[in-house]
């Protein structure tokens, strides 16, 4: 029995611990509305929704060296990738420096401005028609994203049920 839940006890600080990726819903601050797939084109692009109910979830893994990847939870081999500056954001299967982002901290702790590391001027914004996409927008990082995030109840219930 005590080394069952010394082997508990391990696995729970393992998966805590080490977890690096996190799951978030990803809302603009001034339209309140949340990242969604586009999947209206060809290649499936980063959207806006009003309602949480339609949001997609978005796992965020961080590197030691700063750089963000940013996947939808239910699809974490496409990552959010930039195009060019004013175009929507894209969700492709390539990785590289238009995938790669920078969550900068603003004066409110929990809002970020989503920063591109292939063109550094350029930041992850509302636009495209009636606002319902993330686009990139050069020297703009006025939009401040809430990043809420999204508690794995998994293991909480297992440990409850032990």
């Amino acid at each position: 029995m005590k080394f069952n839940l010394f082997l508990l006890l391990i696995a729970t600080l393992l998966v805590v611990g080490s977890s690096q990726q996190n799951v978030y819903n990803i809302q603009d601050f001034t339209t309140k509305k949340y990242w969604a797939i586009n999947k209206t084109s060809k290649t499936p692009q980063v959207g806006l929704v009003t309602n949480k109910g339609q949001a997609e979830t978005w796992k965020i893994t961080t590197a030691a060296d700063g750089k963000s990847y940013i996947s939808p939870n239910s699809d974490i081999k496409l990552l959010v990738t930039y195009k060019k500056d004013g175009e929507p954001l894209a969700l492709e299967s390539t990785t590289g420096k238009a995938s790669e982002w920078k969550l900068v901290n603003t004066h409110t702790s929990d809002l970020v401005a989503i920063q591109s590391f292939a063109n550094p001027n350029d930041y992850a914004n509302v636009g495209g028609f009636f606002g319902n996409s993330v686009v990139s927008s050069a020297n703009n990082q006025d939009t401040h994203w809430k990043l809420e995030q999204i508690h794995l109840k998994r293991l909480k219930l297992e440990l409850d049920n032990y």
